[in-house]
């Protein structure tokens, strides 16, 4: 019986090092697939600016940056992309040396799907192929990002949780107080986004109950004003932003990202 070649994957395939970049790109032409060449992290995160690609095959010791690095950045940007395009970042193939360390557990959550061991097996690279383009590798995370709004005024936390929906969040509007602390209690919130007005207590004594039953909150208090002895105090205690109304949407919207981002990696 014949092999089933797959036809229509686009691939990016990114190496400072030109010997693989070139064995690659003649493996997948050969399969018929299209291929698109980067020669380190900076030039393939512009070149996403545009791309829509099935399949990312990346060298580890990229000559710019991380590996890690460039695919954070890509993730972010497509995401940002969503009002212009349903897209999000691809499933990747790392190709690495077997003695290079590399953080698995990291790189699954940017989309890594398999480690192809250099010198590279261009045989088990198709299989691969084949796998990703059948839909039998599903790269996207279970896990969500919780996200708490908790804003006196109603169509303010609609506006909130629509500006910061996307696929790895789940972004709950908080009625009060007693809802956050339950919310808290059952495990249920990562990051809080809330405002000052809410809290009848003071401030300082309220965020330290609240990281006391959850140390890994990220907490952004937004405010019309707060002098700065306030915002001292709320900050020693592990608030971690403070933004004043009115606040830029995409802000706030940029620095909720980077904190969802610091979830997924731990």
């Amino acid at each position: 019986m014949a092999n089933t070649v797959a036809t229509d994957l686009s691939v990016m395939v990114v190496s400072g090092h030109a010997a693989t970049r070139l064995n690659i790109k003649r493996f997948l032409e050969r399969r018929k697939h299209t291929v698109h060449v980067a020669t380190s992290g900076r030039e393939m995160i512009k070149m996403d600016k545009n791309f829509l690609g099935n399949l990312l095959i990346v060298d580890n010791m990229l000559p710019d940056m991380p590996v890690e690095e460039m695919l954070f950045t890509m993730r972010e940007n497509r995401r940002l992309m969503k009002d212009i395009a349903n897209i999000d970042y691809v499933p990747v193939v790392l190709i690495a040396g077997a003695n290079e360390v590399i953080d698995d557990k990291k790189l699954a959550g940017l989309g890594v799907i398999a480690r192809l061991t250099k010198p590279l097996n261009l045989k088990k690279m198709g299989e691969f192929l084949e796998l990703v383009n059948s839909g039998e590798i599903n790269v996207q995370s279970e896990k969500h990002c919780n996200i708490g709004i908790l804003d006196p005024e109603i169509r303010a936390q609609q506006y909130m949780s629509k500006l910061l929906e996307a696929e790895d969040v789940k972004v709950s509007r908080l009625g009060d107080v007693f809802d956050l602390r339950a919310s808290l209690g059952h495990g249920e919130l990562d990051i809080l986004i809330i405002e000052i007005l809410v809290v009848k207590d003071e401030p300082d004594i309220f965020f330290t109950e609240l990281l006391g039953i959850n140390p890994k909150l990220k907490i952004v208090v937004c405010t019309a004003y707060m002098d700065d002895d306030e915002q001292e105090k709320i900050h020693e205690v592990g608030v971690s932003d403070i933004m004043t109304k009115p606040i830029d949407p995409m802000k706030i919207r940029k620095r909720v990202r980077e904190l969802v981002g610091e979830w997924e990696q731990g």
